[in-house]
């Protein structure tokens, strides 16, 4: 008797229309899919509905290719659907689909023996591949994930600057604006990328942004401050000033700047009062050697200081 001949048993029959009326009900579940909203993906899901109902007829009419084919395709998606279990961490149920899958598949598809002992083995070893090498893979991901984020990217940027490396701050930056348009961050580095190359509208400009989305950060504050002080624009410096010290008085440099925007105003008592609060404010072992200079030249003769 032919293998074919053989394979035709009634059970076997029986097992194959199983197999095909299982492929019409994912069919009609990908067309309700597409009923409901399932815009993006409807191009998708009409080629799968399509090779499932050629399958189920195929199966249903006892044909030795749909068989093949059905056991290869839905043997992928056992193989797919505990990747995407284990990319989420949850080997056990990767294995425990991967299995169960698998060998409903082998018995509905009606292969041979010999045939079912082939591809089950090879499954199974795709299978103890994957629980294997995913983790990996999955921190491999992770790794690149990171590097591409936002943080690791306005990093980068200010980095950059550092370097006076100003191209390499404005991929980065721009790289972080593709992200997210409203980053305050990258507006702010972007603000120093000007600044340092002398562009002071164009700095305004990013720091302005950057303010208007996050206007609690002190630091972009004291940032446009030394802007206006290029521009020599002392009273719109002062005001931010004023308002990067109200949001974190914590850092004694603020001080010390504010009281040389004072000096710039012919404000001397402020100037002082700022110098000496950032005297108290220094922390132990900071070099005040500027601060205490600047208090002796405010009170020299003839308050060269001043002039």
């Amino acid at each position: 008797m032919r293998t074919e001949d053989r394979l035709a048993t009634p059970a076997r029959k029986t097992a194959w229309r199983v197999a095909a009326v299982m492929l019409l009900v994912t069919a009609i579940s990908n067309f309700v899919q597409i009923l409901l909203n399932a815009e993006g993906a409807a191009s998708r899901l009409i080629t799968t509905i399509i090779i499932d109902l050629v399958l189920m007829v195929g199966l249903w009419a006892g044909v030795s290719w749909a068989r093949t084919w059905t056991l290869w395709r839905a043997g992928a998606g056992a193989v797919l659907f505990p990747i995407i279990l284990i990319t989420q961490h949850e080997y056990a149920i990767a294995v425990a689909q991967f299995a169960v899958t698998g060998g409903v598949l082998l018995i509905l598809t009606g292969q041979s023996s010999t045939r079912r002992t082939v591809l089950s083995s090879g499954l199974f070893a795709c299978g103890i591949l994957l629980v294997l090498i995913m983790p990996f893979v999955t921190a491999t991901v992770g790794a690149f994930k990171e590097a591409h984020s936002e943080r690791a990217l306005l990093t980068k940027g200010y980095d950059a600057i550092n370097r006076e490396d100003y191209a390499a701050a404005s991929n980065a930056f721009n790289a972080v604006l593709e992200m997210d348009p409203d980053s305050a961050l990258a507006y702010n580095g972007w603000g120093w990328i000007d600044y340092w190359q002398k562009q002071y509208e164009h700095a305004l400009t990013n720091y302005n942004r950057a303010i208007e989305l996050d206007p609690d950060d002190a630091g972009f504050y004291v940032n446009r401050c030394g802007t206006f002080m290029e521009l020599q624009w002392f009273e719109e410096a002062l005001a931010d000033m004023d308002r990067a010290i109200e949001l974190d008085d914590s850092d004694y440099q603020d001080f010390v700047l504010r009281g040389m925007i004072h000096i710039k105003l012919h404000h001397p008592a402020e100037a002082r009062a700022d110098w000496e609060t950032a005297l108290k404010k220094a922390p132990k072992g900071a070099d005040v050697s500027e601060i205490k200079a600047l208090l002796k030249a405010l009170d020299a003769p003839g308050g060269e200081i001043m002039s």
